[in-house]
């Protein structure tokens, strides 16, 4: 044994680790062939553990015939295993001659083996990322990234876009219409406490809180709510309300439009001042995001904005503020059957073990509805966990890490694009009233004279909506970021022929409009939104008006 160690201390540690690899190969196949010769089919032989593990850890077996003929080895059926007390000379190569010669014979099972050995290294290596990073870790870091860019966190902030510019060289803006999801807000399913924010983050909100004592004057609130507090509390968290992280978001999103409107010909100018609207839903969180999103225009330039400004409250569902658009009652009842509708096909399409880990995550915290919407989950790990900067939940009980959140995500994304493009059941139908209001009053800002600015603080169901309705509905998810904006710019040729640029998120999406037929240097003819609004939308949803969309067709078809 001394003499074995003096002679490993004389080669280097990769030809150690060859050595020690080629004992472990003969060793394996020794205990293979024992096992499958000694206790085998015919039974003759049986071996516990001990004695399989003491045969596997012998040195010196050979496995030919041709060994131990003459050298006093015992012949056990077709295996020759040389005692570890013989005196007989052996090769200092070990097994090795032996090995290579077994495997001649036997060339399929040391081949298996060999691609075996090599695959469970490949999968060790890969695992702790030793050959390049591997499709998980790369799934795993997409969907963090995802959630982070879902959270706005300050830290992450990237305000740019395209709004405001265009190739057109006889066109000026006249009007805008933004459509800007609230900011960050708590759960809607479970409340995760108070958010810690940031030293930054505090400092940010504690400076929004000067600017709006100082503005709120500007702002003409509805005499009914007259009582609402414009801003959130660092104190006071609950389902569904904005949190200072969100309202920071708003007022930064609208200090950003500012910016990128103030030297365009709807603001630059010294004799008209700009007409600003902010329409939110009846939710404290979209009021306040409204209240924000203004502040941010203000506190960049006072002077070209007409005050105060004027505050409308909308539907919660679309964003309507007149009879021409109204439709509260059914549009409830689509909604309400399109999430029952997700629910089931949840249950029927996603794998019992995925099932499982909801139910654990859900159980823990005392939610007992049994129909459980994707965006459900999706909204408790985000807002519950990644958006507080909290771990997302994995442990021995179960795991609902990244991966799991993108096997939800994936999942809703392809059931929501299916259930649209496939018209099952309510959803275009509920789809087409979400974004019909806001649509047709882009349509009437075409119709009037004047410069205006409408901005409507509103949800991701609605931003959604419209861009299924708008494009290609696999293109975008109905998941959108915290402060997400859909804008609507009208354009103005010295001929007086009205233009549309959409813009979604920065990136100019005009040329994907589906009822833009003819492109203008970049910008659509407003004659193609009016055709569209007059008829085509309704199509989509298998009716020819608003009025026959907006109706409860249940009856009909006997459903109710």
């Amino acid at each position: 044994m001394d003499e074995s160690m003096s002679e490993r201390t004389k080669v280097g540690k990769t030809e150690w680790l060859v050595g020690w690899a080629r004992e472990m190969i003969c060793a394996f196949f020794a205990f293979d062939y024992i096992r499958s010769h000694i206790s085998g089919n015919r039974g003759l032989f049986v071996m516990n553990w001990a004695s399989k593990a003491r045969s596997a850890l012998t040195p010196r077996i050979w496995f030919t015939n041709k060994s131990g003929e003459d050298d006093g080895t015992r012949r056990n059926r077709s295996v020759i295993v040389r005692p570890m007390d013989t005196d007989t000379n052996t090769s200092e190569e070990g097994c090795w001659p032996e090995l290579k010669e077994f495997c001649k014979a036997h060339a399929v099972e040391c081949t298996t083996f060999a691609l075996f050995l090599l695959f469970g290294i490949f999968c060790i290596f890969n695992a702790f990322g030793f050959l390049g990073t591997n499709e998980l870790k790369l799934r795993y870091d997409h969907y963090e990234q995802l959630v982070r860019k879902h959270c706005q966190f300050v830290e992450d902030r990237d305000l740019n876009g395209s709004e405001g510019k265009t190739d057109h060289p006889n066109a000026t803006l006249v009007s805008l219409l933004a459509v800007v999801r609230h900011g960050d807000r708590y759960g809607l399913v479970i409340d995760g406490g108070c958010q810690i924010a940031s030293e930054q983050e505090s400092m940010e909100f504690d400076e929004y809180l000067a600017t709006i004592e100082k503005q709120k004057n500007l702002f003409a609130i509805p005499e009914n709510l007259a009582d609402k507090k414009l801003t959130p509390s660092k104190d006071k968290c609950a389902y569904g309300m904005l949190t200072p992280r969100g309202a920071i978001q708003e007022f930064m999103m609208g200090r950003f439009l500012f910016n990128q409107y103030k030297n365009t010909s709807l603001f630059n100018t010294t004799d008209t001042q700009v007409n600003i609207t902010v329409t939110f839903s009846h939710l404290q969180r979209t009021f306040d995001s409204g209240v924000a999103l203004a502040s941010g225009f203000l506190d960049q330039n006072q002077t070209t904005i007409r005050t105060p400004i004027e505050f409308k409250e909308g539907s919660v569902y679309y964003g309507c503020t007149d009879s021409g658009c109204e439709c509260d009652e059914n549009i409830g009842m689509l909604q309400a059957m399109s999430k029952a509708e997700r629910q089931g096909l949840y249950r029927l399409e996603v794998e019992e073990k995925t099932q499982q880990v909801v139910q654990k995550l859900f159980a823990e915290l005392n939610y007992s509805n049994p129909n459980m919407d994707p965006l459900d989950i999706i909204d408790n790990l985000v807002a519950r966990y990644a958006c507080p900067r909290k771990p997302l939940p994995c442990d021995d009980r179960y795991c609902a890490s990244y991966i799991f959140f993108g096997d939800i995500f994936e999942y809703f994304s392809k059931q929501s694009a299916k259930l649209f493009d496939l018209n099952i059941g309510v959803e275009r139908q509920f789809r087409v009233l979400s974004a019909f209001p806001i649509l047709r009053y882009v349509g009437l800002m075409t119709e009037t004279d004047g410069k205006q600015v409408k901005l409507f603080s509103s949800h991701d169901t609605i931003v959604g909506s419209i861009l299924r309705i708008l494009t290609d509905s696999g293109k975008y998810t109905d998941w959108q970021v915290f402060a997400a904006r859909i804008v609507f710019e009208i354009y103005e040729t010295v001929e007086k022929v009205k233009l549309l640029r959409v813009v979604y998120d920065g990136q100019d999406i005009t040329s994907l409009m589906k009822f833009c037929k003819n492109l203008e240097f970049g910008l659509c003819t407003v004659s193609d939104l009016n055709q569209f609004l007059a008829v085509g939308i309704f199509e989509m949803a298998g009716y020819k008006t608003f009025e026959q969309t907006c109706k409860d067709h249940r009856k009909e078809f006997h459903f109710v």
